[in-house]
């Protein structure tokens, strides 16, 4: 028999926007056009992926002064601005095999803060009605005016790369949205949240959440992901935009290629939130 699973201590807020891991997406209808259409074979490795040679560092947290997580052997970078504590995982992009459905926290955090594409972390699409995003298909079990309000792991995009991604990608071939968001609000972040034991200096993880900057819960998270509020959501046409595009620009928009910076030089910088 399966026991429920354990609950955050007193104090800890986990947000109540959370019902379920950011990594499983709903089964919804398709949209029509994509119905039966096969998945095209992947010609580029998204930014934020994890390759096989990358790996979590193995080093245990600690609770410091009991009042929040740390690593013993902690360095500057290992928190955001806000203080949050970052996982760690080593750097072999372009080493070994892509491991698609895995993100780097690092580099996912540089695309989220920085708003770059998640696929070849140039800067992401922006117009007069916001950034791109693309999002899995729930208006037939969300509530009217989504995707307003919703938390988003994933980064966003440029158009040529969520053109390339609608063709390529499995956790959108079941149905997706295209959308600007005029607002995306950096809101906080998923990963382990984390308790002291009855042993000193020991904690252990009790969820996997997504948790908001300034909670008392952002102390005892060790984040993966970094999270953003999207605000002011209007649905868009890809097709559509790229053809409104001028003649240059829309060649590469309509050639359902990956954007420029969709190479192994994109460069990994520290991120600024």
């Amino acid at each position: 028999m399966n026991s429920a699973p354990e609950q955050p201590p007193a104090g800890i807020e986990v947000h109540p926007l959370v019902v379920r891991d950011p990594s499983r997406p709903r089964s919804t209808p398709q949209p029509p056009g994509l119905t039966g259409a096969p998945l095209a074979k992947p010609s580029v490795v998204p930014y934020i992926a994890t390759w096989t040679t990358e790996h979590g560092a193995s080093n245990p947290i600690r609770s410091l002064f009991g009042d929040r997580i740390a690593f013993p052997d902690e360095r500057p970078e290992d928190r955001d601005r806000h203080g949050v504590l970052w996982r760690r995982n080593t750097a072999g992009r372009g080493e070994g095999r892509p491991v698609f459905d895995q993100v780097h926290a690092r580099r996912q955090r540089h695309a989220m803060s920085d708003l770059l594409c998640q696929v070849c972390a140039g800067p992401a699409s922006r117009t007069d009605a916001g950034w791109l995003w693309l999002l899995h298909d729930d208006r037939a079990i969300e509530p009217r005016g989504w995707p307003d309000l919703v938390t988003a792991t994933h980064p966003p995009l440029c158009l040529p790369c969520a053109r390339a991604s609608v063709r390529m990608c499995p956790h959108l071939h079941s149905g997706f949205v295209a959308v600007r968001v005029a607002d995306p609000q950096l809101w906080g972040v998923y990963g382990s949240v984390h308790m002291p034991t009855t042993v000193p200096g020991q904690v252990r993880t009790v969820a996997r959440a997504m948790v908001p900057y300034g909670s008392t819960g952002a102390r005892w998270v060790l984040a993966a992901q970094m999270v953003r509020l999207l605000l002011g959501c209007t649905f868009t046409d890809l097709d559509e935009e790229a053809a409104e595009l001028p003649t240059a620009t829309a060649d590469q928009a309509d050639s359902d290629s990956p954007g420029a910076g969709a190479t192994l030089r994109a460069t990994e910088r520290e991120p600024t939130a």
